[in-house]
């Protein structure tokens, strides 16, 4: 009884793997570096893998992405503040 329990337990995990298997290189892909800009695609929630996530790979992905989105709008502050205090601004610029 115990083998066979642990069987479809095993068989669970690996669809359940399988089913993120689509997914996984663009979060890879979104995950490898954080984007200087916050409102970059790669910091949108994607709803069909976190659809097909169970609860605690969803509370890791949103904390992941809160993370990232925080970083990036940081970065962002620090380069308008940067731009600010060099006086670098489109009155002063000739093309």
């Amino acid at each position: 009884m115990y083998i066979r329990t642990r069987f479809y337990v095993m068989c669970r995990k690996i669809r359940y793997q399988l089913k993120l298997l689509p997914h996984r290189p663009r979060m890879f892909w979104h995950r490898l570096w954080v984007r200087k800009d916050e409102f970059h695609k790669s910091l949108e929630t994607d709803v069909r893998a976190l659809s097909l996530m169970n609860a605690g790979d969803a509370d890791r992905y949103a904390a992941g992405l809160a993370r990232r989105r925080k970083i990036a709008h940081d970065r962002k502050r620090q380069r308008v503040a940067s731009v600010k205090t060099s006086g670098a601004g489109h009155k002063g610029r000739k093309r």
